[in-house]
């Protein structure tokens, strides 16, 4: 499972994909996969509290402050839940070959939608979770200001 970051500082969406070939093939600049940080570790303060044995236990160990050190891993994953939302690349029936994708992403739609009209090769359906069918057409030439 490869991820890619997209658009401008501010405005950028994080694309997550199985094969980059699948995303290249719908956009014109070329992808380049965003490596997975290693993992690190933090540290908490721990507040003072009481810990109770069981539920018969009534008085409980005062426990004292202290801190605690634990794992921070961005690989980490529980199942197989894939982070973010889904989206459907799907060119329409004026593109020249026919290709269906189903890709996820985080970030906001208007900010995917923004990105993928910019860079867009073939005329394309954007289908997304929560959302309607959009048509994107690849800009040809320069944009009017």
């Amino acid at each position: 499972m490869g991820r890619t970051i997209l658009g401008p500082e501010g405005s950028q969406v994080t694309i997550i994909y199985d094969y980059v070939e699948s995303l290249q093939w719908f956009l014109e600049t070329t992808i380049v996969e965003v490596e997975d940080q290693l993992g690190r570790t933090g540290t908490k303060e721990i507040p003072s509290h009481v810990r109770y044995r069981g539920p018969s236990d009534t008085v409980g160990t005062n426990v004292r402050a202290h801190s605690a050190t634990y794992l921070i891993d961005p690989t980490l994953k529980s199942g197989n839940a894939r982070p973010g939302k889904w989206f459907i690349l799907q060119t329409t029936e004026d593109a020249d070959d026919q290709e269906k994708r189903r890709f996820t992403y985080t970030g906001s739609f208007y900010d995917l939608q923004a990105v993928l009209q910019a860079d867009i090769l073939y005329p394309c359906y954007l289908r997304a979770e929560g959302s309607g069918r959009h048509t994107i057409n690849p800009i040809i030439g320069e944009q009017a200001a």
